[in-house]
């Protein structure tokens, strides 16, 4: 049977991801009660999400920052970037595409998605 956490977190990252704004003011406690040390660490997908929103999406970085939610919605971003890069890397691979022309193939559907979002409106 097919999990939902994948649909659950894809749309909550589409609640900023629509319109910079976090729909609601439930906040994830687990994030908090790991607020002293980061649960995770980063990786080039998060790393280049990170640097993208801070200089085209800065407001959304602002109140992910004041409602401390921007790690988790970095590694949210990662993870389903890596997630669904792998899915369709796969499905290009079993259609005869070399392994280096299906990630390449997969990383231009997915990287605006989730990494590079558009710049948010004046």
């Amino acid at each position: 049977m097919p999990s939902t956490e994948g649909k659950t977190q894809h749309s909550r990252f589409n609640q900023w991801h629509s319109n910079g704004q976090r729909e609601g003011s439930r906040i994830n406690s687990i994030y908090f009660r790991g607020m002293k040390t980061h649960m995770s660490t980063l990786t080039q997908y998060g790393l280049m999400a990170e640097q993208h929103w801070r200089e085209h999406r800065p407001r959304m970085v602002a109140e992910m920052e004041r409602t401390g939610t921007l790690q988790q919605m970095l590694l949210e971003a990662e993870t389903q970037t890596k997630d669904e890069m792998d899915t369709i890397r796969r499905h290009l691979i079993q259609q005869g595409l070399t392994p280096q022309q299906a990630h390449d193939r997969a990383w231009e559907m997915v990287r605006e998605k989730y990494i590079l979002l558009p710049m948010e409106s004046d």
